[in-house]
């Protein structure tokens, strides 16, 4: 996962006509150390959401937490009104991208299951799986009943697999 985390703050954010710089090195690795400092897993999933790594206009890394924003040393700290979260929903070019811890209400993303696929919270079961079942016309309902969740969960798949094949 910090593979994942450095790539994404090394890179400028934004569209073309309204792009945040890459973080600098330097600032990179203290996150880094800072996560790891606070025993922080972004991607938990005992506590969904808990933390996240945002990036201001200048480039400048925060750690954004309930109690509210640190900066890469652990200080207090609150970064400009603009900023792109790491796994916070994004609109890029017209195209839409889910949040990529908790996508819909009963849906999650967790890189030790199911290889990081979306899925249904508390289970193995993809979002890919529920919804190509109700594409080969199985209603919501027989779909929820087959694999014991709730209708709501096969329609939020549903919905996510439809928001990102529009992608």
């Amino acid at each position: 996962m910090s593979l994942r985390i450095v790539a994404w703050l090394r890179k400028p954010k934004g569209s073309e006509d309204d792009r945040l710089p890459a973080s600098p090195m330097t600032q990179v690795r203290l996150a880094l150390t800072q996560l790891a400092q606070m025993n922080i897993d972004l991607w938990s999933e005992h506590e969904p959401g808990n933390a996240s790594l945002v990036v201001d206009q200048r480039g400048d890394i925060f750690l954004r937490m309930p109690t509210g924003f640190a900066d890469t040393r652990g200080n207090h700290a609150l970064p400009h009104d603009k900023h792109f979260g790491l796994l916070d929903p994004f609109e890029f070019e017209g195209h839409t991208g889910p949040d990529l811890v908790r996508p819909r209400s009963h849906l999650r993303i967790v890189p030790e299951r199911v290889a990081g696929e979306p899925h249904v919270e508390n289970t193995r079961l993809t979002t890919q799986t529920l919804a190509g079942l109700a594409a080969r016309g199985y209603s919501i309902a027989k779909v929820a009943s087959m694999y014991e969740v709730t209708e709501d969960a096969v329609c939020e798949a549903v919905d996510l697999e439809t928001t990102l094949g529009a992608a």
